[in-house]
């Protein structure tokens, strides 16, 4: 097809501009790559002078303007790709008229041109050219006086074929005469990256495609496939490279081999004190699950165990558990690995298959039954614990409402109920008693009391705090039908919670004073949280209603000395410009450890806390002042690090430790023969694990879980609730070895005093043993994401550190752009689209000079000042803006960008690296402002 045009008709106005031809024909839907055809052009022949054209001679142009000394027409054809609009060289033109013929070829641009043409009719043909068929194209045009035309050619470019052929390569010769196909075969056909086809191999292990692309391709295959029970891989990798051209036809052999691997086995015993030691004497025979052949035998002799020269795979364990351990016999920690199926796959080494047991322990059956004596249902969750409330084991009733335990230790232990109340045939049910007590032996499972269930009744829990959130005792509230009938004043108990119990389920409305009006709907238990206003202040509301990347070797390394000018875009203010207010308040929270409501009207508070900060004393006619944290300040970052549980376990620690270091100090061997350097050792040891204990309490955002633990194990030998004992003649670890060392035992005690220095270490043991109880009691506090509702001072530095990182991920980020010449200005104009957010009506678009200055403003001034000024409530009230924030981090990465002018360094790996991390450092902070309870925060019901 062709298009005509022309671009100068020359003085005469009366000539109009024509189009012979058609346009190009649309594009085919599904062509791959194919941009539209580029518009017809113009070519403008200068006026002094017609240009000479491409391949005709002199002698015929001087006969052309002999035979029109008037003036004379141009023609330039130019002959593209129909489907990509590309120019096509060397192309052969021939330019016919009466008593006229040219034979031309194209340039580089797909351009052949004749001058000096007389007015008049011409045909145009276009040679069939390689790969674009096998007919000629012509095409007829009617040149008027002293015009310069322009003629589109589109030649109709031929497809290309790409067969793949997969099979198993037995005989590894590559060809795939005589093997064994492999059928629906999924692969994949790439360019540049990306997908442009898929397919499927047929019965016979082949597929063939037709694309219009031409030049290289990439197939990949899919990996592990299985025949005959082997687990086979690519042979020659994981992509293949073909070369396609126009009316050719590629073939693509695609080899796939199976390899040998081997299976690792340790087999570990759980010790009292939770750690695996080796376990000799465990039989493993390994058997193919294909065939039931036997691949190999073993017996463990305390190191791991290999069987070697294994095809890929899938095989069986068949265990047999070793004799008594040291007089206790032992069982596998989970009975499913006997018989387990194991797939053995191509990776060298594997990983180890660890098989753990444990001592053989005791047994508990249980079962969950309805009022009626009915068998209860499926999936209820039913959980042991030991006494000081630490998880054991989680189980759920099967389908006759039974429950079991196995390897639980002989003992005193609590079964629970997961789930306070139970929804089942569109009803309510709730258990008769939430846990019981049951003590295991062992020998024969331990039977546990039932669990009756029964339906709900319908009540409403109200609990009332004060503006502080602390519980409001003896507070009368009004329970009212929906009409607004009072039902009944009801006044809460000393906790601040009252149940209110209704005959039936429907809508009432619960009222505090003028305060507070909330409508409920009531059909099982339902909350409602009630917050009176604060006198001094407003009150809270009342309701809440990794893609393509550059490879960065073309760029610097990245150094210290790395440009930051990015990072000034949305940084906090300077100290100059902050309110004066705002900073006089935060220098006296740090100096006085005093957090009011607000100074104003708290005169005698500020007194306070400043006559217990400052000591006055005279000396020598001046007065000198000495300063004094105000409790345990000193360790009490401006948010409140310490509160809740660990300010009392670390108040108790600290009493304890004043009282424990003169009695440690004054303590005397009573060996006559005892060594005094290792007496004095042992004295310093002991001191200091116990100073380090106290001072572990007091770290800011909370105890090392780890840490306290391996303290607590040094100094006492209990490292667990589990082997946890309350007697401090028993106790182990450093004591015990201070105790021997000293001599400190009842057959060495001869005198009152001597009996007085043996009560004085048992006054420190039961200190410390005292203190490692309390601390098992409060350990799921300081254990985040175990489900303990966190204490907010804890929380709040954890939320203040987390925002901290996210700002300095933000530099980095900034740090990596500059590296790659990404700079500040060209952060302005490169703009980012991103799909829609929850609640949004369409797609948006940000600069990344905007994004990442949003992200800064919030973790450097509005979090942190939230944190300080609206503590949780403020928190949950910016969670929105983190998960937004989060969403468009992981939205700035490629491939979710895929617009073409995105700076080459943007797409580099440094860059991605860093807004990734950016991603998850926003995503941690917003899991972290997720665990405080939202209807607690700002009163509202369940």
């Amino acid at each position: 097809m062709a298009r005509y045009s022309e671009k100068d008709p020359g003085k005469d106005k009366k000539a109009p501009a024509a189009t012979y031809a058609t346009p190009p024909k649309t594009r085919a839907a599904g062509t791959y790559n194919t941009p539209p055809p580029a518009p017809a052009e113009t070519y403008t022949t200068p006026k002094a002078a017609a240009p000479s054209g491409y391949g005709q001679t002199p002698a015929a142009s001087a006969a052309l303007k002999a035979e029109d000394p008037g003036g004379s027409c141009s023609l330039t054809v130019v002959v593209s790709n129909e489907v990509t609009g590309d120019p096509i060289h060397k192309a052969h033109v021939d330019v016919r008229g009466q008593g006229f013929h040219q034979s031309l070829k194209t340039n580089q641009q797909g351009k052949a041109r004749c001058n000096d043409l007389l007015p008049g009719d011409y045909e145009v043909e276009v040679a069939p050219y390689h790969g674009y068929g096998s007919e000629p194209k012509q095409e007829p045009l009617t040149l008027t006086e002293k015009e310069d035309a322009v003629l589109h050619v589109y030649l109709e470019p031929e497809k290309a074929t790409l067969c793949v052929q997969a099979f198993y390569d037995a005989k590894r010769c590559g060809d795939p005469e005589g093997q064994i196909p492999i059928k629906n075969l999924r692969f994949d056909v790439l360019v540049g990256g990306e997908i442009v086809a898929c397919d499927k191999t047929g019965d016979d292990g082949t597929a063939c495609l037709t694309l219009n692309h031409t030049g290289w391709v990439a197939v990949r295959p899919a990996r592990g496939v299985q025949i005959e029970g082997m687990l086979l891989t690519p042979a020659d990798g994981d992509y293949q490279l073909a070369a396609l051209a126009s009316g050719k036809q590629a073939m693509v052999p695609m080899a796939y081999v199976s390899g040998s691997s081997g299976l690792a086995v340790e087999a570990v015993l759980a010790s009292d004190d939770g750690e695996s030691i080796p376990l000799p004497g465990v039989g493993i025979a390994l058997l193919s699950k294909s065939s039931g052949t036997l691949a190999g035998t073993t017996v463990t002799s305390g190191r791991r165990v290999f069987f070697g020269d294994l095809p890929p795979g899938v095989y069986i364990l068949d265990i047999t558990p070793p004799p008594p351990y040291k007089g206790s016999p032992v069982e596998l920690e989970d009975p499913t690995q006997q018989g387990v199926a194991v797939v053995v796959g191509s990776e060298y080494p594997p990983e180890p298959l660890v098989l753990r047991f444990h001592k053989a322990l005791c047994r508990i059956v249980g079962a969950v039954l309805l009022e009626d004596g009915r068998e209860a249902w499926e999936g209820i969750q039913v959980v042991l614990k030991s006494l000081t409330g630490n998880v054991m084991q989680t189980t759920k009733t099967g389908p006759d409402g039974g429950y079991l335990f196995n390897g639980v230790p002989p003992g005193l232990h609590l079964l629970e109920l997961v789930d306070t109340k139970i929804l089942r045939e569109k009803e309510h049910w709730v258990p008769d008693s939430f846990s019981q007590k049951v003590h295991t032996k062992v020998g024969s499972p331990v039977p546990a009391q039932p669990f009756v269930l029964a339906k709900d009744t319908h009540t409403i829990t109200i609990r009332t705090f004060d503006s502080d959130g602390e519980p409001l005792p003896f507070t009368p509230v009004d329970v009212l039908t929906k009409d607004g009938n009072l039902i009944k004043t009801y006044s809460t108990g000393a906790d601040g919670v009252t149940v209110v119990k209704l005959d039936a389920a429907g809508i009432y409305r619960v009222a505090y004073r003028d305060e507070f009006l909330e409508e409920v709907v009531v059909n099982s238990d339902v909350a409602v949280n009630i917050r009176r206003r604060s006198h001094h202040r407003p009150g809270p509301p009342s309701g809440f209603g990794g893609g393509e990347t550059t490879i960065d070797i073309p760029y610097p390394l990245i150094t210290e000395s790395a440009s930051m000018g990015g990072g000034s875009w949305g940084s906090p203010a300077p100290p100059s410009s902050t309110d004066l207010g705002q900073t006089v308040q935060d220098a006296l929270r740090s100096v006085l450890n005093w957090r009011s409501a607000g100074f104003n009207g708290d005169a005698k508070g500020f007194v306070a806390a400043l006559n217990q900060s400052f000591t006055l004393t005279q000396t020598q006619g001046h007065t000198e002042f000495t300063w004094t944290p105000r409790s345990y300040a000193a360790v009490q970052s401006g948010l409140g690090a310490l509160t809740g549980a660990q300010a009392s376990i670390y108040t108790r620690a600290k009493v304890a430790l004043d009282q424990i270091m003169p009695l440690l100090a004054g303590l005397y061997p009573l060996l006559a023969d005892a060594d005094p350097q290792n007496v004095e050792a042992m004295r310093a040891i002991v001191s200091s694990g116990l100073t380090e204990l106290v001072n572990e309490f007091g770290l800011e955002g909370g105890p090392r879980v780890l840490r306290v633990d391996d303290l607590f194990r040094q100094l006492t030998g209990f490292g667990s609730a589990a082997t946890f004992n309350p007697n401090p003649e028993l106790v182990k670890g450093q004591f015990d070895q201070l105790a021997t060392v000293f001599g400190l035992r009842r057959k060495h005690v001869n005198t009152i005093d001597e009996e007085q220095d043996l009560t004085n270490f048992l006054i420190i043991v039961d200190y410390t043993l005292g203190l490692q109880q309390s601390w098992l009691t409060q350990r799921p506090f300081f254990t985040r994401g175990s489900g303990s509702e966190p204490f907010l001072g804890t929380q709040l530095v954890l939320v203040e550190r987390s925002l901290s990182v996210v700002a300095e991920s933000v530099r980095e980020v900034y740090m990596a752009m500059d590296s790659v010449f990404v700079g500040k200005e060209e952060r302005q104009v490169v703009e980012l689209t991103f799909p829609p957010f929850t609640g949004d009506t369409g797609p948006s678009s940000l600069f990344v000079s905007e994004l990442l200055g949003w992200i800064d403003q919030v973790a450097s001034n509005e979090g942190p000042q939230l944190l300080k000024d609206g503590g949780k409530q403020g928190v949950i009230s910016f969670q929105p803006t983190v998960q937004r924030l989060a969403f468009l981090a992981r939205n700035a990465l490629l491939p979710f960008q895929t617009a073409p002018n995105l700076p080459k360094g943007y797409r580099t790996a440094r860059v991605q690296n860093a807004l990734a991390e950016l991603a998850d450092h926003l995503n941690e902070t917003s899991s972290l402002i997720d665990q405080f309870p939202v209807s607690d925060s700002l009163g509202l019901g369940a």
